[in-house]
């Protein structure tokens, strides 16, 4: 028997200060900074400046836990070792990433900047709190399986083999009834009752003392999903952008917030409701 348990977290965190956006101060060159705290600092072809907090660190965190639990026991009888066993994982997924949260503000050279003009970028969910654009989700999976090595002469060993996978998903991603009027496609299907059935035999033939030949087929699971579905899960962002004066690049223009908040978020990543969970067949000799 084994028993694991995993609990990882990660979180981007941003040294520019509270607050502070994604800044670009484009289009820079010598000729265009004379005068100015960058005399003398740039050289060759006009440039860029990337300052502040990096927009895909504004609202950056994962947290991934797991337990795993796996029994398995061996029985000898005769000329077969009969193994067979059971294998449980919890598995549960926090997954905040909200680009461009701070905002961007993008200043057209060394004179936008100091005049603070620029193009500002927003992105964020409509109640314009990025942790609420964070994807909480979970699930279950069991497997069963059962392998026979029989040594069918001294020479020849001959393994038959199969294991059962069956996820369970209570938690599901959002319904968008405007994707469903207008694809015929539900957003909230989930993983909850997909299995996979994975047969595999192989044999081992001691030719000679000096020849070994062994091969097998058989189908086996990719691991788990969890890269295939979590943007269905995560909560859907509205963009948007303007030019504006006396820019501070701690706050975010008012008209942007509020553009977000008015607008209308819709999912563009669903799960199939004939999704497959991943598998391979694989064969060698």
């Amino acid at each position: 028997m084994r028993v694991n348990f995993k609990d990882f977290e990660r979180e981007h965190i941003c040294r520019a200060g509270p607050g502070v956006g994604h800044i670009e101060i484009e289009n820079l060159d010598q000729a265009s900074v004379i005068g100015t705290p960058l005399d003398g600092l740039l050289t060759g072809d006009p440039g860029d400046i990337v300052a502040g907090c990096s927009r895909q660190d504004h609202a950056n965190a994962l947290n991934d836990e797991r337990l795993q639990v796996l029994a398995k026991a061996d029985y000898f009888v005769g000329d077969h070792v009969v193994t067979v066993g059971t294998e449980y994982e919890d598995f549960e997924l926090f997954n905040l990433f909200v680009l461009s949260s701070r905002g961007r503000f993008q200043f057209d050279g060394y004179a936008g900047l100091i005049n603070q003009t620029a193009d500002v970028s927003y992105v964020n969910v409509p109640s314009n709190v990025a942790t609420d654009g964070a994807a909480s989700w979970g699930y279950k999976k069991w497997s069963l399986f059962a392998q026979d090595y029989w040594q069918i002469t001294p020479a020849f060993e001959l393994g038959l083999g199969i294991r059962y996978e069956r996820f369970e998903q209570s938690d599901r991603p959002a319904f968008s009834q405007t994707i469903f009027d207008t694809y015929g496609l539900r957003s909230d299907t989930n993983l909850d009752g997909r299995d996979l059935i994975l047969p595999r035999i192989s044999f081992r033939w001691d030719r000679t003392d000096r020849m070994i030949i062994t091969g097998g087929v058989g189908r086996f699971s990719g691991g788990d999903p969890k890269v295939w579905t979590s943007n269905a899960f995560q909560p859907q962002v509205v963009f948007a952008s303007g030019a504006f004066t006396n820019v501070d690049p701690t706050v975010v223009p008012q008209p942007l917030i509020d553009a977000v908040a008015a607008g209308t978020p819709l999912p563009i990543d669903l799960i199939s409701e004939s999704f497959d969970i991943p598998s391979d067949w694989k064969a060698s000799l």
